[in-house]
């Protein structure tokens, strides 16, 4: 979960937007990422797709689901495939669709491990960490292997990322380096592409 999030700073931060941070904003960018791996680390863990969205759904004959592009299961946060599609960054869920799919899921699936407050913390920093990745995931397929359509989901991604950020006062400072420096730089970049 880490080492993931550090795609977001080299690819997202320093290729896309061409950003130069001061170390001070670095570090403090690091010890945001360690205060999400760290937190992410003590969730109950199940196997988990980590791709589980629309994109890698289909409909089989009787109705029946089909799932590809599994070959990075692993065992993982129970709420990381949920968010994976609830937050799925091709398509856009309204919050309170959201909460209210994971309130479902949580009465199905995990009642008594804690409560559901508990539960959509869990959701929402692992959305966190999931769009920090793949904002950075995303601008290295563009600047290395040539894929410029992903860079038209940046936008609902960066929404999603900046939604869950704002839930966590632990990250004020990260909020705050987003808002005054990174916010812009990416409005500058988004409207030079369009």
């Amino acid at each position: 979960m880490y080492s993931e999030m550090k795609l977001f700073t080299t690819w997202f931060i320093g290729k896309h937007l061409n950003l130069s941070l001061t170390n001070s904003e670095l570090e403090l960018i690091e010890n945001s990422f360690v205060y999400i791996a760290e937190n992410i680390a003590s969730h109950p863990k199940v196997l988990i797709h980590r791709d589980f969205h629309s994109r890698n759904l289909m409909i089989l004959s009787e109705n029946q689901l089909g799932v590809i592009d599994f070959q990075d299961a692993m065992i993982g946060p129970q709420t990381y495939d949920l968010v994976s599609l609830l937050k799925d960054c091709y398509i856009e869920w309204p919050v309170e669709k959201q909460r209210a799919w994971c309130q479902y899921g949580y009465q199905q699936l995990y009642t008594g491990q804690h409560t559901f407050e508990q539960f959509w913390h869990e959701f929402s920093l692992c959305g966190l960490q999931r769009h920090l990745k793949v904002l950075g995931i995303f601008c290295r397929l563009f600047y290395r292997d040539h894929k410029s359509r992903y860079l038209n989901d940046l936008p609902l991604t960066w929404h999603y990322m900046y939604q869950a950020i704002s839930q966590f006062p632990e990250l004020n400072g990260f909020k705050l380096l987003i808002d005054k420096r990174i916010q812009p730089a990416f409005n500058m970049k988004v409207n030079a592409l369009c």
